[in-house]
């Protein structure tokens, strides 16, 4: 028989001790006793019993449908853009994960086929900048060889101008005689402006040709960036196929209703399986993921409470629910829950000191140890650890476009460090080893101790009831007692 049909039975059991234990007590009538309070204290009661038979029930119900017996489950559970999901994936790449491994081999084989690699796309993008650089450039040196050819030219003009005005004004104080020389003859200064025509026409058609000449390289140097701009496109154009197969396509981009639904991953370590469960942020739109967060966490063994700060979690005001409250509320009835502070990281130099977190980092964490341990006891609250996630998911991914952001932000993680020095810096090894040897071990007693705690809970709300009927019972027959003395 298989744990789940075992714990059927228990299911069953437990709802039957209930009915049979209330069904008992809800049966019994009291008899007359003329004491009127008395009288509405019973009936008070019943209707609080048979409220908690009935919600008692249901919970069962849920938890049965709810509960995971077979495979250990594990919730990231923690503010929006904590980076749940960034540990998920990269622990998705380094685990191994079928998925991740069928999605990978699928970008590969994509890749290849559309001959789209970084180091043909960097050049092609290089050509482009410094084409348009040329263009530029060319473009400046034609304007102002134009602007040059222009000004002589107009330098031309007025000396021919003041030439022609030399000779009119020359005519006109000429003698008779001279008038009748010159019908024959011309004046020197005629003869100068012939060869001054003649040297603005040979001007012109030079110029002509220069412009002609500086015009055609910006024009080519265009023809040529334009056919850079079309290959680049052409490439860009096929990412679209690669764009859902890349690694990191589940970190969120910063919206806080990115991740709506719970998705389980499914892993195998050391011969034991598990399964990692991204939960919606819990700052998120509380209508659209709320029963999603407590479907996930009901169905968890263990639950990662995941923050960027180093600081205990803040509490509400104004009657809002602060996310303490909710870690309260939501993670109350778990066995076992960590903190994992996620260490922000967009430069090397955070990981080039000589611990991961600082002085000021351990003051909060400590900080932040006792409030969680008042708020979820010692038993259930177990820790911190401290990891850095997305210089560890860069280090790890291998399947992404030249334009994605995370490609440019891994070459300058790879440039400073390597692969392996970054995964042990980040935290990121030692992570997966506490993942691994840590917390899968003995997992078959977790479970069933994390079920049974939860079972156990669904009870505990109805022997405080009872306790309040037999306390107020108690009461109310002193009260009777000393009134027929």
């Amino acid at each position: 028989m298989s744990n789940t049909n075992k714990m059927d039975h228990l299911y069953d059991q437990v709802t039957a001790f209930i009915e049979q234990s209330l069904g008992a007590v809800l049966q019994k009538s009291l008899s007359a006793t003329g004491y009127a309070d008395l009288e509405s204290a019973v009936a008070s009661s019943r209707t609080l019993l048979e409220k908690f038979r009935d919600k008692t029930n249901d919970d069962i119900r849920e938890l049965r449908e709810l509960s995971e017996w077979e495979t250990f489950t594990i919730a990231f559970y923690g503010e929006t853009n904590a980076g749940k999901s960034t540990l998920i994936e990269t622990l998705r790449i380094l685990l191994g994960d079928s998925e991740k491994l069928a999605t990978q081999q699928q970008f590969q084989a994509l890749a290849k086929e559309l001959h789209i690699d970084a180091e043909s796309i960097a050049a092609l993008e290089k050509s482009v900048q410094q084409l348009q650089g040329q263009l530029t450039e060319s473009q400046r040196n034609a304007d102002s060889l134009a602007k040059q050819l222009l000004n002589e030219e107009i330098q031309q003009h007025a000396r021919l101008t003041a030439l022609i005005a030399t000779i009119a004004n020359k005519r006109k104080n000429l003698s008779i005689w001279q008038k009748l020389v010159y019908l024959f003859k011309k004046l020197d200064e005629e003869k100068a402006l012939l060869a001054q025509e003649q040297a603005l026409a040979q001007l012109k058609e030079s110029q002509k040709a220069k412009l002609e000449s500086i015009a055609s390289e910006p024009i080519q140097i265009r023809t040529r960036l334009d056919a850079c701009k079309s290959d680049l496109a052409k490439v860009e154009s096929t990412f679209e196929k690669l764009i859902p197969l890349q690694d990191g396509c589940i970190i969120g981009n910063g919206r806080s209703d990115f991740t709506l639904q719970s998705h389980a991953y499914h892993f195998t370590a050391g011969g034991q399986k598990f399964q990692l469960v991204d939960v919606p942020g819990i700052e998120g739109d509380e209508k659209q993921v709320m029963s999603v967060i407590d479907t996930s966490v009901k169905k968890a063994h263990a639950v990662f409470y995941v923050t960027r700060n180093a600081a205990p979690p803040g509490s509400g005001s104004d009657g809002q629910e602060g996310t303490i409250d909710k870690i309260k509320r939501q993670l109350g009835k778990q066995t076992e829950v960590w903190a994992i502070f996620n260490k922000s990281a967009t430069n090397p130099q955070v990981l080039q000191g000589q611990t991961l977190i600082n002085s000021n980092d351990s003051v909060g964490l400590a900080e932040m140890d006792m409030s969680l341990t008042a708020s979820l006891g010692a038993e259930t609250y177990k820790g911190h650890l401290c990891v850095s996630g997305m210089p560890a998911f860069l280090a790890s991914a291998s399947c992404l476009i030249p334009n994605n952001p995370h490609f440019r932000s891994r070459e300058k993680f790879l440039s400073v460090m390597g692969g392996d020095e970054i995964l042990e810096r980040s935290g990121m090894n030692a992570f997966l080893q506490f993942l691994r040897s840590d917390l899968c071990q003995n997992f078959q007693t977790k479970i069933r101790d994390a079920n049974l705690k939860k079972l156990r809970s669904c009870l505990q709300e109805g022997i405080v009831h009872l306790n309040q009927a037999r306390d107020n019972f108690a009461a109310l027959l002193h009260k009777s007692l000393l009134s027929k003395r």
